[in-house]
């Protein structure tokens, strides 16, 4: 069996932001498996077929938007689809202050796997508006990036806020350690697997940090990092260039037998066949 390699897109440097249209996108581009290095909004203006992001298929709908975070595979069929693609570089994004660090983390790294946001009728309007103005500094071609970057901050603020009415709400301290949990995770969930590690760092007991999960998710701490390693895993399996072996030593499996126990578990099927099924 030959093996795959999923594509990884940078931006250049001289290129820290990029609009374009979905429908002049190159269909080799975008409708085989990829993910880049930047973040990416979708915006469709048209229904069409699924758009399918680390293995799940979404419905597109008009006017629905996707946020995309570096890393992110995803794949779609643009012959059927209209609408705007943005993309920027991190360092693009950096650069842009929030009133809370928790606005662009959970719009880009959504804590209900959800990657999308479906506005009302009237949320489009406004977001329009703010879109169209991203769109004219953006040509303007100017060096100074000062202005673009503050559009494309209210346009984020904005789909932040249709984000979180849409989402279970918690207390906003609780909310707050969720958001340094995930982020925790996101950094340390090869090396660290149990709920201690992560409620020291949050000066919590394990309890404590296991109940914040469980009112928001319903699951626990080492479900969450369960999740991740899962993810990650079947990336890993699906991009080709390691073995099971290696794949499992990259995640801090020390036995690979176990990391095929683990992902057996997890999944009802083998490392082995759901690579074999991803190459069919």
């Amino acid at each position: 069996m030959a093996k795959k390699n999923i594509p990884t897109y940078e931006l250049p440097l001289s290129m820290p932001i990029i609009f374009e249209r979905i429908e002049d996108r190159p269909d080799d581009f975008v409708n085989n498996p990829h993910r880049h290095e930047f973040y990416e909004i979708l915006w469709f203006k048209n229904d069409g077929s699924e758009h399918v992001v680390d293995f799940q298929p979404f419905p597109v709908k008009k006017d629905t938007i996707f946020f995309l975070a570096p890393g992110k595979v995803h794949q779609m069929d643009p012959a059927d689809k209209k609408g705007f693609l943005l993309v920027f570089s991190q360092n693009f994004i950096s650069q842009i202050t929030f009133p809370q660090e928790d606005n662009f983390f959970n719009l880009f790294y959504s804590f209900d796997n959800i990657p999308f946001i479906q506005p009302s009728k009237d949320e489009v309007h406004k977001l329009n508006i703010l879109f169209e103005l991203i769109v004219l500094e953006y040509n303007n071609v100017s060096n100074d990036t000062t202005i673009l970057q503050t559009h494309l901050r209210a346009f984020l603020l904005h789909a932040q806020r249709i984000k979180g009415q849409t989402e279970k709400v918690i207390s906003g301290k609780s909310h707050e350690r969720l958001v340094q949990l995930f982020q925790l995770i996101e950094t340390h969930y090869k090396t660290e697997k149990t709920a201690d590690f992560y409620s020291t760092h949050l000066a919590l007991t394990p309890k404590r940090v296991n109940e914040i999960a469980k009112a928001r998710f319903g699951k626990t701490v080492t479900q969450l990092v369960r999740e991740r390693l899962l993810l990650e895993a079947k990336r890993e399996l699906y991009f080709g260039k390691r073995s099971i072996k290696e794949i499992a030593y990259m995640l801090g499996f020390k036995d690979p037998a176990y990391f095929s126990r683990f992902f057996k578990k997890q999944t009802g099927i083998t490392p082995e066949k759901f690579k074999a099924k991803m190459f069919k």
